[in-house]
């Protein structure tokens, strides 16, 4: 996640933040950063409003990507275009899925990975797929299964951590009984 930092009510026009229950906009900053984990330096960092989510940073960073990096991405910045450029670059990226992305096998048809869930008799599972309907990114998937207990959490936190006029589709409830990455699949 991108850090945000309350500023001056004087910033707001340069620094649009929330409204408060006035209506007032309030002003804030929100940081996005690129580290070099090996390194322990900072590569890169911007200052954008709060109301620049993540996904709106997503594709600059992999301008700053050399072939065989590896990214890490928290899921806030999970777009195929991103990823699409950072595989372009032969760089790699670890991030988690998002569960409504389109999921293909290699030959092109549907996936449904609740059913490939549903199957494993073990509590690991690893499918090279294509993610998106139209970006159909080659990826590895990795599907650990998460405890009895780990997964009753996700569960009722996604109930209680939600969009109201959302619903939660009984397919979205048991893959949260997973913790699923997608990898760079080159």
């Amino acid at each position: 996640d991108s850090p945000v930092i309350s500023l001056p009510a004087s910033l707001a026009n340069e620094f649009p933040g929330a409204s408060n229950q006035t209506g007032q906009t309030q002003a804030a900053v929100r940081i996005q950063t690129v580290l070099d984990l090996l390194k322990g330096t900072f590569v890169a960092f911007q200052l954008s409003s709060f109301r620049d989510n993540d996904q709106k940073a997503a594709g600059w960073i992999p301008d700053l990507l050399g072939a065989g990096d590896l990214i890490l991405r928290d899921l806030g910045y999970y777009t195929l275009d991103s990823l699409r450029s950072i595989a372009a670059k032969r760089a790699f990226f670890i991030t988690r899925l998002r569960l409504d992305t389109s999921l293909f096998h290699e030959d092109a048809t549907p996936l449904d990975l609740r059913d490939e869930l549903r199957a494993a008799t073990g509590d690991l599972v690893a499918l090279s797929v294509r993610a998106g309907a139209a970006a159909q990114l080659p990826v590895r998937l990795v599907a650990v299964r998460l405890n009895p207990q780990e997964a009753a959490k996700r569960r009722r936190q996604a109930r209680d951590n939600r969009d109201r006029r959302l619903t939660l589709s009984r397919k979205k409830m048991e893959l949260l009984g997973w913790s699923i990455l997608s990898l760079i699949h080159i």
